[in-house]
């Protein structure tokens, strides 16, 4: 049986997503000083890898090539489309929609790959997925330790590391919550007997980064100090949410944003490019709360929105398949 708690937890970290976009893109705030979005940031991606690893299925029972296909349907499928989407939209209104892929007017490389990669988490799933169980096909036992000993390297050696992959669909940042996910799945006994000696040490780490969390001056953390915050945030949030289920009053609501995330994060980012960026919505009342609130019920609304626009496109199954990945099983 599916345990719903875990699409609340996903339901509420895909709407901090969308909140989080809101607050740049809508209230033009800078972010990278701004204790609520800095809070945000520190957990919320994280947390989910974490849940991808947690539910992926590490099969070695099935070819190699299967996997990639599957992977690629669900995860990839509908950010091309989204993409195509975007190139046949292009046209209609070059002036607004053309800094996706040129400068100056002119098409250039370095937009057009970010334009095509746009939804990064996707690629991240995709490839964090593969190279795991690739390393567990030839490795087998050793695998696990290898792939730390990746993370390791990437963590000590981030700054040499290429942009695509690494950073831009940020394998380093993310490999090591992906694989954290897989072992709480695995050994969530052992994990659940630590819990409090965990909690204890995540809440002692993030005393330490709170000072500069909550404060404007200063700029968001670096990588490595961002990574060892993450380490920390996600046990502290996983747990909160985990309890926050069993409160909630709104827990249907979330729990269904869980079950469409995908939908509801490729489609909100599709509408972050191609109307609040390529239009200029964006204002700020000058008051930082006033602020907030405006983005609080705008990620709101966004949310009822394509959540409207998932339950139409799922009534069809070719634009259920391209546009959310998802394959429509016959009911027995």
């Amino acid at each position: 049986m599916r345990e719903l708690s875990f699409d609340y937890i996903k339901g509420a970290l895909i709407f901090l997503v969308i909140f989080g976009h809101a607050i740049i893109y809508i209230s033009g705030i800078d972010c990278y000083y701004d204790p609520l979005w800095k809070t945000i940031h520190s957990f919320h991606m994280p947390l989910f890898v974490l849940l991808s690893g947690y539910f992926f299925k590490n099969r070695v029972d099935t070819s190699f090539m299967a996997l990639c296909k599957k992977q690629f349907t669900r995860l990839i499928l509908p950010q091309v489309s989204f993409v195509i989407l975007g190139f046949v939209l292009m046209p209609f209104d070059w002036n607004h929609f053309s800094y996706l892929i040129a400068i100056n007017g002119n098409i250039d490389i370095k937009p057009l790959y970010h334009y095509v990669t746009f939804a990064w988490f996707l690629w991240c799933i995709f490839f964090c997925s593969l190279f795991v169980n690739f390393l567990t096909r030839i490795l087998g036992k050793y695998a696990s330790l290898s792939i730390l000993l990746v993370c390791i390297l990437m963590f000590i050696f981030f700054e040499y590391l290429p942009g695509p992959l690494f950073k831009n669909q940020q394998l380093a940042k993310q490999l090591l919550f992906f694989i954290i996910g897989i072992w709480f799945r695995e050994y969530q006994q052992r994990f659940s007997n630590m819990k409090y000696a965990i909690l204890l040490i995540a809440v002692l780490i993030i005393s330490y980064y709170l000072p500069s969390l909550l404060s404007y001056k200063i700029h968001f953390v670096n990588y490595h100090n961002w990574m060892i915050l993450a380490l920390a945030t996600c046990p502290v949030i996983y747990y909160l949410l985990k309890r926050l289920y069993e409160l909630s009053f709104i827990k249907n609501i979330i729990v269904r944003w869980g079950q469409n995330s995908l939908g509801l994060y490729i489609i909100h980012v599709f509408f972050i490019r191609f109307i609040f960026t390529a239009f200029g919505l964006s204002f700020s009342t000058g008051y930082i709360y006033c602020d907030y609130a405006i983005c609080f019920l705008c990620s709101i609304g966004v949310s009822y929105v394509i959540m409207k626009i998932i339950k139409l496109i799922q009534r069809n199954n070719i634009a259920r398949l391209f546009l959310l990945g998802e394959i429509q099983t016959k009911k027995l």
